[in-house]
């Protein structure tokens, strides 16, 4: 009799070990997540594939909506390439729909705040830590700025319509970084050849400026290369170098709100740059 109720409690043990590593699994599709982090209440939005590999490492996508907008909406675009890709996508939510990117509106550690998902995943499912991407539009695009010169985990960034401020800077300890950057040439919200930020007391440096900062931090050298052009986009390369790359695509008649016809050029192309790009 004892060694039956050994054997039972054994039995339980493990079957509740089980149960607990089930619970602590990734749920497969788009799921819906909140934390306390820095004394809020965060939520963020996860889109996992279907089935998920337990024997396979998944890169991550940040994905960063604009300012007072919803990080969920992102999936449209991207759940397409969850399945096709086998990627797992991020879409985390300002406070109050806002980034603190040094322009106001939030206070909040978004840096911590994505470092701490990425933490959460980590725990949950299997990440390629070589592979871990950030896109965004406008104020999401200055946050994937943000985490390229604060973090250390992001491998490489594909912002859209958000320059740096005249005051940021990227310190020398910082990882290198690919970045390709989209940006309508007719935009006058954040003005491609830098300027104050429609609306506030914000100045941003150009585009090419930003840029070369990059390439010059990558130790890829500095100064641009026109790759190709129409009378609608021009590819713009910056510095030389074969780990990390440095590209902008301006879209001459595009304003900062980026017109879903040409958004929708703008994915693949995204996706294409990123993927290849592996941390050392």
């Amino acid at each position: 009799m004892t060694r039956l109720l050994i054997l039972l409690s054994i039995c339980f043990c493990a079957c509740e070990d089980s149960a607990n590593e089930t619970a602590k699994a990734l749920a497969p599709g788009l799921t819906a997540h909140s934390m306390v982090f820095g004394g809020v209440t965060r939520t963020f939005t996860i889109h996992a594939p279907d089935a998920i590999d337990t024997s396979q490492k998944y890169p991550l996508l940040f994905a960063f909506h604009g300012g007072n907008n919803e990080g969920p909406n992102w999936d449209a675009a991207w759940s397409g390439y969850v399945a096709s890709e086998k990627i797992i996508t991020i879409y985390p939510q300002g406070v109050n729909g806002f980034w603190n990117v040094g322009i106001g509106f939030s206070s909040a550690d978004d840096v911590g705040f994505v470092r701490e998902i990425t933490d959460y995943l980590k725990a949950n499912v299997r990440v390629d830590t070589a592979r871990i991407y950030a896109m965004g539009f406008s104020m999401g695009a200055m946050l994937c700025h943000k985490l390229a010169r604060e973090a250390n985990f992001i491998t490489a960034i594909a912002p859209v319509s958000g320059l740096w401020l005249t005051t940021d800077a990227i310190a020398a300890s910082q990882p290198n970084i690919s970045v390709m950057y989209f940006h309508g040439g007719a935009d006058v919200n954040v003005p491609f050849n830098g300027g104050v930020i429609q609306g506030t007391t914000f100045q941003v440096i150009s585009a090419f400026s930003m840029m070369n900062t990059y390439a010059t931090h990558n130790g890829c050298g500095s100064g641009q290369a026109t790759i190709d052009s129409s009378a609608s986009v021009v590819n713009y390369q910056f510095g030389s170098c074969n780990d990390v790359e440095t590209k902008v695509r301006r879209f001459e008649e595009e304003s900062h709100f980026i017109s879903t016809t040409t958004w929708n050029t703008i994915y693949p192309v995204m996706w294409t740059f990123l993927k290849t790009k592996v941390k050392l």
